[in-house]
């Protein structure tokens, strides 16, 4: 009997492959390959059916030479993108917890891969965050001491764009009812 017939085997190839998919190189491999090699198939069924040595069969292959060029580059600067990835990923993940300091030193080791400016975006944008949320901790105090004023000017000088915004509008919208 075939190996591939045997039901467990085939279980635990669909449990492998599952597996894989939530790593994130696999991933990316699989996203590169998959979005290049697909136009690369179907432009080489497509130059088999044309003259040999014809311009359109002359054309199809510079394109497919530079589509494997391209490929061959991807996979290349692969290591390095799902190293920004992980990097990103975590600092988010520092974000989300309240972490600022330690999400900008994750920010930071994007310095180390030559991606300064990205960098220096990602720092600026999560000590936004850090100042705002500070701002909606100052919020909480005031409303605990029932200055209810100088919370909402507090909160009206809460930047918009972040996501301590988001409590803050929602705390202003407590306070306008609750007076």
């Amino acid at each position: 009997m075939e190996v591939t017939r045997k039901p467990m085997i085939r279980l635990l190839l669909v449990v492998i492959g599952i597996i894989m998919l939530c790593f994130l190189p696999t991933r990316e491999f699989l996203k590169i390959t998959f979005i290049i090699g697909i136009p690369f198939v179907f432009m080489l069924g497509w130059m088999r059916k044309q003259l040999r040595y014809s311009i359109s069969w002359f054309l199809l292959g510079i394109v497919l030479l530079s589509l494997l060029g391209f490929y061959t580059y991807s996979i290349y600067h692969l290591p390095e993108k799902i190293a920004v990835r992980e990097i990103i990923y975590q600092a988010e993940s520092y974000i989300a917890d309240g972490q600022y300091d330690q999400a900008i030193q994750a920010y930071e080791e994007l310095v180390i891969l030559g991606h300064e400016e990205k960098a220096l975006k990602k720092i600026s944008w999560v000590k936004r965050e850090k100042t705002a949320d500070l701002e909606l901790e100052k919020v909480r105090v005031l409303i605990s001491a029932n200055k209810y004023d100088e919370a909402v000017t507090v909160i009206q000088n809460i930047p918009s764009n972040t996501r301590a915004a988001i409590e803050a509008q929602r705390l202003l919208k407590d306070l306008k009812e609750g007076k």
